[in-house]
């Protein structure tokens, strides 16, 4: 005998609201677990209910189940497909952005040694200056001064300037070494004039020409 409160397939008792058997793993009815009791492998008297099945219930869940789990997979890639190419695009956008708002960068160019910059040529002033010791410490010199196309004595004259006669030199070069009696030294100085012509600098007074030395160079 099987009574209303065990199991239809082992006869292992069965407490309220349990809907599987512990011993056994069959599913129990709502009628086995508070319904008369019956006799194993009886038949059903006239108008009795047969049992009813539990399999299709369990089949329709299982149904359920998996419609819902291909719903939920069907929207996760909806949704993924959706917002990778949105963001992407606002990846791009932002990119571009950048590109044209950011300033262009200049190239300086190689960097140079300060030797190799343009340089502008400086125009020495030209001074006065005045002939003199060309008569000697005797005075029977020549007395004159000759204005001369290089810083030497060989070298061909162009004009003659008569002693305490007025000039103007720019800057000193070394060339051939002029002896003045009246100094009692050589020097090797010339000075030159703004039409670039040489004198012997033992025979120029000017401001700052040194007649002994060269102490306005030319550039």
């Amino acid at each position: 005998m099987v009574g209303a409160n065990s199991c239809s397939a082992c006869g292992a008792a069965i407490v309220k609201s349990q809907r599987f058997c512990r011993s056994c793993g069959s599913a129990v009815a709502a009628d086995e677990a508070f319904g008369p009791t019956t006799k194993v492998g009886s038949k059903a008297g006239p108008g009795a209910s047969a049992p009813r099945s539990t399999g299709g219930r369990f089949r329709g869940w299982w149904i359920v189940l998996a419609v819902a789990l291909a719903i939920g997979l069907a929207a996760a890639t909806a949704v993924v497909i959706v917002v990778v190419p949105s963001g992407s695009d606002s990846t791009k956008s932002s990119e571009t952005t950048i590109v044209t708002t950011a300033d262009p960068v200049q190239d300086p160019g190689p960097d140079l040694p300060d030797d190799t910059l343009p340089t502008v040529p400086v125009t020495p002033t030209a001074v006065a200056a005045q002939v003199a010791r060309t008569c000697g410490s005797s005075g029977n010199g020549d007395c004159f001064l000759t204005v001369r196309v290089a810083p030497t004595t060989n070298s061909a004259g162009v004009r003659r300037l008569d002693e305490g006669a007025s000039l103007l030199v720019v800057c000193q070069v070394p060339g051939e070494a002029v002896r003045s009696s009246l100094l009692s030294s050589a020097s090797t100085a010339w000075a030159r004039t703004p039409d670039n012509y040489y004198v012997s600098s033992v025979y120029v007074d000017a401001p700052g020409f040194d007649p002994l030395r060269i102490s306005v160079p030319c550039p």
